[in-house]
């Protein structure tokens, strides 16, 4: 494995070396882990790590992702340089793309946020490298008659970095689907599924064993999403305290903006068997939750319309989602799990 590694880094210091018709022992980059390819856009994102060579105390990293034609500088406007720190390594959260490229910039250099070509090696430009997306390796589950994606690649929902890992989630012999958040390495992963088809409006049900005492760190959020669109088609049902066990309620329904009052209604989960919906409608959505399974004349002990900010359909994706909440005033401490045991949707 050690000389596989190596072989790789020698290639992409040759190849650097060729392509700027440099010699070898002048200032290459070179990378450690390099994210999945992928189409782009808000939804994900990774670590991008490498190192350099050698370098000078005033010299730094800019880091591009290539994403339908163009190279997006990363992973911010806000934040376009990556410090390279004493042992020669650099690392960065990146979204996710095709291709990335890593640029080793001297003093003086102001990068361009997006660009349909990068820039070539001379001035302030010391080196460019660019690498291939790994090849994604998806994990597909079939649960309640559909087929689901489970996600491998980080989000940044709450305003916090959330990695996930595929073997959080899995259909056990009953065809229930199991979400868990554990923790490794210092960080909890969690679980997220999302349908690899678009169903548009109709009547979405969630069926959802015991949710009433989730850890308050732990948010589970059944959702649609769907880009490019202003606010990402999202309309949601979540179930946490956010991280405050002392909170009023462990329940809301929202239309994204969350941050708009009018776009968001709270509720308290009940113990037992709880049913979870919305009907998606043009210009209306529909929310509601009842004890056990659906059925007539049950009414629910939680329900809201919004008549106001409902997106239109277009190719979004229902996805149920379990992680930690970044941002909790009691951080989780034991490892949480969610069993969902069934998903039916109606046009």
């Amino acid at each position: 494995m050690r000389r596989l590694r190596n072989a790789i880094r020698l290639v992409l210091v040759v190849s650097f070396s060729f392509a700027s018709g440099c010699r070898p022992s002048q200032q290459v980059i070179v990378f450690s882990k390099v994210p999945v390819a992928d189409a782009g856009g808000p939804d994900g994102l990774d670590w991008i790590k490498g190192r350099v060579l050698r370098t000078k105390t005033d010299q730094r990293i800019v880091l591009y992702a290539h994403s339908v034609g163009l190279w997006y500088l990363q992973p911010a406007s806000s934040r376009p340089f990556t410090e390279i720190k004493q042992d020669l390594t650099w690392e960065s959260v990146i979204h996710l793309g095709d291709r990335y490229a890593a640029l080793l910039v001297g003093p003086g250099y102001i990068p361009t946020n997006k660009m349909p070509e990068l820039p070539t090696r001379g001035g302030s430009v010391l080196a460019v490298v660019t690498v291939p997306g790994t090849a994604p390796h998806a994990k597909t589950i079939h649960f309640s008659g559909y087929n689901w994606e489970a996600r491998q690649k980080f989000s940044n929902r709450d305003g916090k970095l959330n990695p996930y890992d595929p073997a959080n989630a899995w259909v056990d012999t009953d065809g229930f689907l199991h979400l868990k958040v554990v923790s490794r390495d210092s960080q909890w992963f969690g679980a997220e599924v999302s349908l690899q088809q678009s169903l548009g409006h109709g009547l979405y049900h969630f069926t959802v064993r015991d949710v009433s005492h989730l850890d308050s760190a732990a948010v589970l959020t059944m959702y649609t999403w769907g880009y490019p669109d202003r606010f990402n088609r999202e309309v949601d049902v979540e179930v946490s305290r956010f991280g405050d066990p002392e909170a009023k309620f462990n329940g809301q329904f929202v239309v994204q903006p969350y941050y708009e009052p009018s776009n968001i209604s709270h509720f308290e989960v009940p113990p037992g068997l709880t049913t979870f919906s919305f009907h998606w409608e043009p210009g209306a959505v529909l929310f509601d939750a009842i004890r056990g399974l659906p059925r007539l004349g049950v009414r629910p002990f939680a329900s809201h319309r919004f008549d106001s900010g409902v997106p239109d359909p277009g190719g979004e994706s229902v996805r149920i989602s379990l992680h930690a909440f970044g941002k909790a005033r009691i951080p989780m401490k034991d490892p949480t799990e969610v069993i969902v045991e069934s998903f039916s949707y109606s046009p």
